[in-house]
Order: C-alpha cells, then structure tokens, then sequence
C-alpha cells in the first residue's frame, strides 16, 4: 500500500507541472493537415458549432482529447508523453496540468477523485487554487 501511495504521489506530482496548451504534434498524430488539405476544413469552430446547436461536446470529442495533456492507461491518471518528454511547446506556462483540466477529471471520473486530487495539490503546490481555498 506505501509503494502503490508513492507511486501515486510520485504520478501526481508529475501531473502537477506548469503547462499552457497547444502542440502541432497533436496535428501531425491526427493527420489534420491531410483533411485541410483535401476539403480546405481545419476542424476549427467544430466545438463552437456543437455548444451553438446545445450539443455537449463530451457526447462526441474523445475522452483521451478532452483530458489532454492528462492521459490514462493501466488504470493509471497521469501525464502525456508530451509532458514527461517536454515536447509539448508551450510547457512550463499556465495553470498545474491537473488544474488546466479539473473540471474534466470531474465529468469523467467524479467529484470524489477530484476532493482527494484538490487536497494532493493542495499539498504539493501551496500557491495552487486548492490550498488558497484550505486557508
């Protein structure tokens, strides 16, 4: 049980670093530069559309995109690759990982992972927005 608690921490903690978003190489995985090419379309405004029409966007974006820059495997939460690896452009800049997608982790995986997630946070960052509300 204190291995499987470190490994947790040791996850969270990694979850935990600086981030804004954005990464071409999303793009370049997904191939969007051969749907631009071919029907001149970008997908952006795709989002706008659906929340313009009442769709909610979980309904039809993939769990792993809308999580992103987290990611799951093994019945594990943590960082993307792109995270781990620094490849990911724009790191270092913005809200804690967790943070940037909170309000996801609460769709998906409900609001009890997020008080244990808010209170960890808590913890290891002390200027994060859960440890000024613990004040």
């Amino acid at each position: 049980m204190k291995t499987l608690r470190t490994l947790l921490r040791f996850t969270l903690t990694l979850s935990l670093i600086q981030l804004a978003a954005g990464d071409s190489a999303v793009n370049q995985a997904t191939q969007n530069d051969k749907a631009f090419a071919k029907y001149g379309l970008s997908g952006k405004g795709v989002i706008v559309a659906f929340l313009d029409r009442g769709i909610d966007y979980h309904d039809v974006k993939p769990m792993v995109s809308a999580l992103f820059p987290l990611t799951f495997d093994y019945g594990l939460l943590h960082p993307s690759n792109e995270i781990v690896d620094r490849s990911l452009q724009c790191i270092d800049d913005g809200p804690t990982l967790y943070r940037g997608v909170r309000d996801e982790v609460t769709w998906y995986f409900g609001p009890d992972l997020v008080v244990e997630l808010d209170r960890f946070e808590a913890e290891v960052a002390p200027g994060s927005p859960a440890a000024a509300s613990r004040g």
